[in-house]
């Protein structure tokens, strides 16, 4: 169902499977997530008789973008383990918003940048790289 107003991110989840998607574990604690942006390459076809000397485009490849997701970092959590572990790691990332809205998307583990400052609390961001989508569950 479509939203009619608009609402705050609070109750949304985002999940990693390295299995194929049989287990599936919680970025717990998650503070934010940037959803993929995907891009079209120009390909430029510009030739000797273009309209008006102006340049013309066709879209080519699509580069599907990244996602950024920050957490409270929590050392020895499922989560912390799951990416120290699996750097470089193809897996499958489910977003689903507080709506109930789910995607899935093949993503590579990219980074995994924690911080721990001095006096305030500890969090990562969790840069993942994505290949496909692989479903739009809907609601």
């Amino acid at each position: 169902m479509p939203a009619t107003a608009p609402d705050i991110g609070h109750g949304s989840i985002a999940e990693f499977s390295v299995d194929g998607g049989t287990t599936f574990v919680k970025f717990a604690r998650m503070e934010g997530v940037e959803f993929p942006n995907p891009t079209f390459d120009d390909v430029d076809v510009t030739h000797f008789e273009s309209p008006d000397r102006a340049k013309e485009y066709i879209s080519g490849l699509v580069d599907n973008g990244e996602v950024s997701i920050t957490i409270q970092h929590l050392p020895g959590s499922a989560i912390d383990v799951l990416m120290r572990d699996n750097k470089g790691v193809t897996g499958q990332l489910q977003l689903t918003e507080n709506d109930g809205t789910a995607e899935v998307f093949e993503a590579t583990i990219k980074s995994y940048q924690r911080n721990i400052p001095m006096d305030d609390k500890k969090v990562a961001v969790i840069t993942l790289r994505i290949g496909a989508e692989i479903t739009d569950g809907g609601v």
